[in-house]
């Protein structure tokens, strides 16, 4: 068993060093950490806002793994920390320098949250988006459309607004 605090550490050591398969290595086994239980344990959940909200670990590739175990255990989020995981993707999300990462973010919250939390991500993105690429922004609508959390009329008219701003 290896401690949340045992993977922040050996993460930043991986980090420090640009160690991907070590990075790699770190997101299996916090993967199988959180595996198992009803909710999702605090101390690893607690260590996903780190992850997101630490700028070295934002300009490291392959950390998006980290992101990516919790997807399918959203149902295991207590409500404090699901509106936890949404404002620490809205307020990091321009920092993200890694594309998997913030494909990763968008996809999770596209999937996962109601339809306003989904706009007001994609706002904020599209008004920090560096890329000036609308890519996620549309791949994000597809998901929420296709997963019944915006209609079609709604996403279409979100992209024109963006447009129209541009």
């Amino acid at each position: 068993m290896m401690s949340a605090e045992m993977i922040w550490n050996d993460l930043m050591s991986a980090v420090t060093a640009g160690e991907i398969k070590k990075i790699k290595k770190l997101a299996t086994q916090f993967d199988i950490e959180t595996i198992y239980g009803d909710d999702y344990p605090d101390d690893y959940f607690d260590l996903i806002l780190k992850i997101l909200s630490d700028k070295d670990v934002q300009k490291s590739v392959e950390v998006y793994p980290f992101l990516l175990s919790i997807s399918p255990d959203m149902d295991r989020l207590s409500r404090l920390q699901s509106d936890a995981l949404i404002k620490t993707i809205e307020s990091n999300i321009d920092q993200f320098e890694d594309n998997m990462l913030v494909h990763t973010a968008i996809d999770l919250v596209s999937r996962s949250y109601p339809k306003g939390a989904i706009l007001k991500l994609l706002r904020t993105y599209s008004e920090t988006n560096i890329l000036d690429d609308d890519t996620y922004i549309e791949m994000a609508l597809k998901i929420a459309v296709r997963k019944n959390k915006i209609d079609q009329a709604d996403a279409i008219k979100f992209l024109e607004s963006l447009n129209r701003k541009r």
